[in-house]
Formats: structure tokens, C-alpha cells, sequence
């Protein structure tokens, strides 16, 4: 069920310093609607605050309580200890990157930081983003920021962040 969708405006001031704020809005209207409202929005808020707007982007939420995959963490789960999956897409040399939380240390083996890409929640994971996820009548494929086919993964690794 989709709950609302956000509006995100990222800042960033004099310093370099980051920040953002995240407006509420109701399902009801086109794209090119919010399009429109996104770009009046932004210049509302540039004038408000004198930041530069970095971006502006419109996200879709969804309750998925019923499939309980917001119930209580693992004891051992970190956001600080990451997945890091680097990728190649259609075009040479424009890939993309993400992170995904992770404490299992078994997809790392011993005295290594590099992902073992068979282990079995890895492979499917990584078919995915090759892949696409099939939707009625369709596939969807995961692309990076300019909107360019994942094709294969070039590399996964352990990363420790600041949390």
C-alpha cells in the first residue's frame, strides 16, 4: 500500500555542509504535476534558506508491516559494517556503487574483507541486480544514476562507516 509520497530537498551551504528535508505530499497527481510543484518548491526554499539545492528527488512510500520486515533487528546487525557492491553498466566506465548493512561475516571469508559471491544469500542478491526482478508483464532492471543497465557486479567487499 503506498502511505504518501515524499519530496526530498537536498542543501548545502558556504561550508560545504550538507542537509536535507523531506515534504509530504498525496498520490493523486501526474509526474509532470510533480514536476512542477517539485521545481516551485525548490526555488521557495533556495530564496528561504540562501543554500544551494543540490538535487530534488520524489519517493514513493510503501507499508510493507504486513510482510514483517520491519520487526526487531538481530542482535549482531550494525549499520556501521557494510556490503559494499561495485557495478558495471551498459556503457564503459559508467558503473555504480551501494552499500548494504550487513553484520554476517560469513559471506566474508576468514582473513578477508572480499565478498564470496556464491555464498547462498549473496548469488541471488547479485542475480537480482544483473538481472531485474520480474513484475506482472515485466522485468524490472536495476540502473544506476543516469538511468544505464546494471549489467554485472565488478566487485564486493566489507566496509567499516562511521555510524
Amino acid at each position: 500500500m503506498v502511505l504518501a509520497f515524499s519530496l526530498i530537498i537536498n542543501f548545502d551551504d558556504e561550508n560545504g555542509k550538507k542537509a536535507s528535508t523531506k515534504l509530504r505530499l498525496p498520490t493523486t497527481f501526474s509526474i509532470a504535476q510533480y514536476t512542477e510543484f517539485a521545481t516551485a518548491a525548490a526555488q521557495l526554499y533556495a530564496n528561504a534558506s540562501q543554500c544551494s539545492i543540490t538535487n530534488v528527488s520524489l519517493t514513493i512510500d510503501f507499508d510493507f508491516s504486513a510482510l514483517g520486515l520491519d520487526g526487531i533487528a538481530l542482535i549482531a546487525s550494525n549499520v556501521g559494517k557494510k556490503a559494499k557492491f561495485l557495478w558495471q553498466t551498459v556503457l564503459a566506465g559508467k558503473g555504480a556503487k551501494f552499500a548494504v548493512p550487513t553484520s554476517d561475516e560469513s559471506i566474508f571469508p576468514a582473513g578477508t574483507d572480499d565478498m564470496d559471491q556464491s555464498d547462498l544469500l549473496v548469488a541471488p542478491f547479485i542475480s537480482a541486480i544483473e538481472n531485474g526482478i520480474a513484475v506482472t508483464a515485466g522485468t524490472i532492471t536495476f540502473v544506476n544514476n543516469r538511468a544505464l543497465d546494471i549489467v554485472s557486479l565488478t566487485d564486493g567487499y566489507e566496509i567499516h562507516a562511521k555510524t
